[in-house]
């Protein structure tokens, strides 16, 4: 549900025009973003190495800034 609502702020913020313009701009490109970004964030956590699941919110939230600069960077993101 976290990454579901975060692909769809950053969809109306307009921050995956460029993602999307590149790739093709259909609902199968957006669920392919989506998998990139949870296989990204799956590989972020692990090299936080949280104690415990309490560190979810601030880890999300360092991750989704990175992704939010990256794109306004417009560095490609792995799709």
């Amino acid at each position: 549900i976290n990454f579901t609502s975060s692909c769809v702020v950053l969809l109306r913020a307009g921050l995956l025009n460029h993602v999307l313009l590149l790739r093709g701009c259909t609902l199968d490109q957006f669920f392919e973003f989506f998998c990139s970004i949870f296989y990204e964030f799956n590989t972020f956590w692990r090299e936080s190495e949280p104690e415990n699941v309490m560190a979810f919110g601030a880890i999300r939230s360092q991750f989704e800034s990175s992704l939010c600069l990256r794109l306004k960077r417009k560095t490609e993101v792995a799709m």
